[in-house]
């Protein structure tokens, strides 16, 4: 069955190149947008931002001074951010200038996160050669070779630390993606998720813990559950907040699994699933007190719901339009959230208050008839400024980095 679920999840990989970030390369074609869109320069009043960032001016991104397709950016503090393409680059957006570069570490999936003074970056690389050269699909023997690693970086690109999340797993154990991995925002602690379960790993302690064991037949001591999407630590690092799989208990012959949600001290104790009839979750993206739970993008509503992990308790934000609340990009902090649609002519990208779920932009980008993925939306709420990456996961189509203020 997992050979089976590898080698399903690997061919529909190698079918889909056109959206997947898996061998990138830059392109003569560009993608064209309206200048009456696009940020020239905006000074920043002091009442937006603090005393240090006040009347600065920010401009596009100067994408001659960076080598190789930009993959996708994150906003590190103040006015920098940072910048993947053929190297990793530490950008100042008031300046223009690149501040630091090194080398970018080659994964087949791949995820950053911004933590206490550094840079997390988790990564997958699939190994698909049998021991005898031939090609397979990371099975050898009922062996799992794919490679989880989580590599440490201080804020000036500096590598701090490799962890190798293999040495921490059985042999027949594997993760089905990054988000199903998570880094603590001080550094200090890992959780992953198996099929076996959910495990906390301290860095300084060497320790492993396991909080939720889905190996026990006893069902109903974990509510149902069967399986981690996605795991992130919130509440000051206090709890992991995550997106499941579950099960009925007792068990309803021929019923599959449904999607959950929930929280779990990191001491293991405190577990809570949740279940909503109403709307289907299918992607948590989260914040030290709450997350925002997007919906399924087949089939959206024009809903997004927040979990407050403090209370437990959920609460529902409406979208202009029905269709864009199948995208959902959270801002930096969580004050904004972002969503995009895109048609044969154009890009449609909204920021939305998250408080008021008021809608402060709307900007339409005309599109390259090439592209055939919606943007990447980055929103910095200390800026109050949205990054637009066209094409980012497009390997016949270079990248255009629009910026906007609102």
């Amino acid at each position: 069955m997992r050979k089976l679920f590898c080698s399903i999840a690997f061919v529909l990989i190698l079918l889909l190149p056109g959206c997947t970030s898996m061998g990138l390369v830059q392109s003569n074609t560009s993608v064209k947008a309206p200048d009456s869109n696009v940020l020239s320069q905006t000074t920043f009043a002091s009442d937006n931002l603090s005393n240090t960032l006040s009347n600065q001016t920010i401009k596009n991104i100067d994408t001659s001074k960076i080598q190789g397709k930009i993959k996708n950016v994150y906003y590190i503090e103040k006015n920098k951010i940072l910048i993947l393409a053929d190297n990793l680059y530490l950008y100042d957006l008031f300046t223009g200038k690149v501040l630091n570069q090194t080398e970018k570490v080659d994964f087949d999936l791949e995820e950053y996160h911004v933590i206490d003074n550094g840079i997390a970056v988790i990564g997958i690389s699939y190994d698909i050669s049998d021991e005898d050269g031939s090609s397979g699909f990371g099975i050898s023997d009922g062996a799992f070779r794919d490679s989880y690693v989580i590599n440490i970086y201080d804020l000036e690109l500096n590598k701090l630390n490799e962890i190798s999340i293999n040495k921490l797993m059985g042999e027949d154990e594997f993760v089905g993606d990054t988000e199903q991995m998570s880094v603590s925002k001080d550094g200090r602690k890992i959780a992953f998720a198996t099929l076996d379960g959910l495990f906390l790993y301290d860095i300084n302690s060497k320790t492993k813990t396991t909080l939720v064991d889905l190996l026990d037949e006893n069902r109903s001591k974990r509510s149902g559950l069967v399986g981690f999407d996605q795991v992130a630590f919130v509440q000051n690092d206090n709890i992991i907040a995550f997106k499941s799989k579950s099960l009925d208990v007792p068990p309803v012959y021929g019923k599959s699994s449904f999607d959950t949600y929930g929280t779990i001290n990191i001491d293991g104790s405190g577990l809570l699933v949740k279940r909503s009839t109403n709307y289907s979750v299918k992607q948590l993206i989260p914040y030290n007190a709450f997350g925002f739970l997007a919906e399924d993008f087949t089939v959206p509503s024009g809903n997004l719901m927040v979990f407050d992990f403090n209370s437990g308790e959920s609460k529902i934000l409406k979208t202009k339009t029905q269709k864009e609340s199948g995208t959902v990009f959270g801002s930096e902090d969580g004050q904004f959230f972002a969503t995009s649609t895109f048609d044969k002519n154009n890009f449609e990208v909204r920021v939305y208050d998250a408080e008021k779920g008021s809608m402060v932009m709307e900007k339409v980008i005309d599109a390259d008839p090439n592209v055939a993925c919606e943007p990447e939306v980055r929103v910095i709420d200390e800026l109050r400024i949205c990054i637009v990456l066209v094409a980012n996961r497009q390997t016949d189509l270079s990248t255009q980095c629009l910026v906007f203020s609102f």
